[in-house]
């Protein structure tokens, strides 16, 4: 019905949860006031989230997810050093974020062995305030092969901004402030562990007023963290200011 309100109570399940779903795109939705993930995708292809608005979320706002996993033993669920697969063509545009439990975005797209691209883009959306409950996710989550974050501003996180998995990401013209609240040794974008995942790009991105709130958290603290013997990435042009700690670190 046009112009009306439904709302529903959801626990357990997220509010949308998609499987194997293709060339569909929400637009205009509001997804507020749910304990678990507001949507949870499984392999989809050309599903595009824009306009949307996520907030109060008990988990996370947007999961997405492949239906082939297998453990690396590193404590992420990842198929060889990385997710294979889960979303292809799939993009979340001018979306607002506020208040989630965990992450805004876990994205998984992409094919990490054979480094197929996902050609998934995130862009131009507002993420204020993740990781509310669940203070060790980062506010944001990549794993695979060939994800775009651009011109986003992410503000608000517990831990790090973009925790980043896989290769041939680009994370450009983004904004990151007032994350990494609550730990130390840690980076506003992180990457490390993995020494296979190369090829990623972080380029024109501004990193500002970044400190904990506990003044004896300032070791390690860092603008970008490449950590773990991680290498082979490209990282230029980033302007880092206001922070305890480093602008950028690398832990080789």
């Amino acid at each position: 019905i046009a112009n009306s309100i439904v709302e529903f109570s959801v626990e357990g399940y997220a509010l949308l949860d998609i499987t194997g779903l293709s060339n569909v795109t929400f637009s205009g939705l509001s997804f507020e006031q749910t304990k678990g993930n507001a949507v949870k995708t499984v392999d989809i292809n050309n599903v595009d989230f824009e306009y949307c608005t996520f907030k109060n979320i008990g988990d996370k706002a947007i999961r997405q997810t492949a239906s082939k996993m297998v453990s690396t033993g590193s404590g992420h669920w990842q198929a060889a050093f990385g997710y294979a697969d889960g979303a292809y063509n799939c993009d979340v545009r001018g979306c607002y974020f506020e208040n989630m439990g965990s992450s805004a975005i876990y994205a998984t797209g992409g094919n990490q062995d054979t480094l197929t691209p996902s050609g998934n883009i995130i862009e131009d959306n507002i993420i204020c305030a993740a990781n509310q409950r669940y203070t060790i996710d980062s506010a944001l989550v990549f794993s695979g092969c060939g994800i775009t974050l651009r011109r986003n501003v992410i503000t608000k996180s517990s831990q790090h901004g973009l925790l980043i998995y896989g290769n041939d990401h680009v994370i450009e013209d983004n904004e990151f402030s007032d994350v990494l609240r609550e730990v130390a040794d840690a980076g506003v974008i992180y990457q490390g562990q993995h020494q296979l995942s190369r090829g990623n790009v972080i380029q024109r991105n501004l990193i500002h007023n970044v400190n904990p709130k506990d003044p004896r958290l300032i070791s390690g603290t860092c603008g970008i963290y490449v950590d773990d013997r991680q290498q082979g990435n490209t990282i230029i042009n980033n302007f880092v200011i206001g922070i305890r700690g480093n602008g950028y670190n690398s832990n080789q």
